[in-house]
């Protein structure tokens, strides 16, 4: 198991957790330090981040996309580097990992959990004992958390839905009513009759025209 004090350095976008986490590995038997948990009413804050830092063997780093824009968690980062701490980094999310951290293993709790805390556990060399807490807390923890109901069709009641163009009502169907074309045929025999005529009379006018010698020339 590591030897000293396991020290937490985080975005405070992520402190739900990194409280969770905390609380398991110290209720698990493991020594940790957070600001959270272990700053006493009063007390300076630099100074107490400060000092338990420097007393700190482990530190681990949540990575996120708010952490490693944090200059106070690089800062924090570069230190135990420098110092040749033991550095664990605990992937939250996908995000761009610092430079200095991309050649360390890291725990990945951004997919499967359960895959993160094991590999979390193998990085602190935490005791098979204090593992096996750890891992059955993850465990009570996932069958506590509420799991949302499913959708059925009495919890989505359908709205009816209103038509976009109001529809005219139907027309009542009129009977179909044959016409009555005599009258056509009677105007259409009177014009013929008329054309026959003058057809006649031009014919007659012809042929007296001719008799008396009026185109004899």
């Amino acid at each position: 198991m590591v030897q000293g004090t396991i020290f937490f350095s985080y975005s405070r976008d992520d402190s739900e957790f990194v409280l969770k986490l905390a609380k398991d590995l110290r209720v698990a038997g493991a020594t940790i330090w957070l600001d959270q948990l272990d700053i006493k009413p009063g007390s300076r804050w630099d100074s107490s981040i400060e000092k338990a830092l420097q007393e700190s063997s482990t530190l681990l780093v949540i990575l996120s996309c708010s952490s490693v824009k944090s200059n106070n968690v690089l800062d924090e980062v570069s230190y135990a580097l420098e110092e040749h701490k033991n550095v664990v980094p605990v992937l939250l999310e996908d995000c761009e990992i610092p430079f200095r951290l991309r050649r360390l293993q890291y725990a990945d709790f951004s997919g499967n959990r359960e895959t993160g805390l094991k590999t979390l556990v193998d990085a602190l060399q935490l005791e098979k004992e204090v593992a096996k807490k750890l891992v059955e807390r993850e465990e009570e923890h996932l069958k506590s958390s509420p799991t949302p109901a499913p959708l059925t069709p009495k919890s989505r009641p359908v709205q009816p839905q209103q038509p976009i163009h109001p529809t005219r009502p139907p027309q009542p169907q009129v009977p179909y009513k044959k016409q009555n074309f005599t009258t056509y045929y009677i105007l259409g025999g009177c014009f013929l009759f008329v054309l026959i005529a003058i057809f006649i009379f031009m014919m007659m006018v012809y042929y007296y025209s001719d008799e008396s010698g009026y185109y004899d020339y």
